[in-house]
């Protein structure tokens, strides 16, 4: 699972609930707060202004994308880049 949008509580939470139920979820957000991300058990957490996340994860097999801000205005762009249309 993709969380993308943000480093804030929210994207937290999810990402500790996600973990402990055994999934390795993933944030994709801007600079800053990616180690208390994977310290609640991100398992990647990508800079979205300096890399591609679509690019990192495309082909993984990712189940769902949360997108957390609600600013994604294309989301079947994200969901088939990510191959999970």
């Amino acid at each position: 699972m993709l969380i993308a949008g943000s480093t804030g509580r929210l994207p937290k939470l999810l990402v500790e609930l996600l973990s402990a139920r055994g999934a390795r979820p993933c944030v994709a957000a801007a600079e800053g707060g990616a180690d208390a991300l994977q310290r609640a058990g991100a398992s990647a957490v990508f800079n979205h202004h300096a890399e591609s996340f679509t690019e990192q994860l495309a082909g993984t097999g990712l189940s769902a994308v949360v997108d957390v801000v609600g600013r994604e205005e294309e989301p079947g762009w994200v969901r088939e880049a990510l191959g999970c249309a």
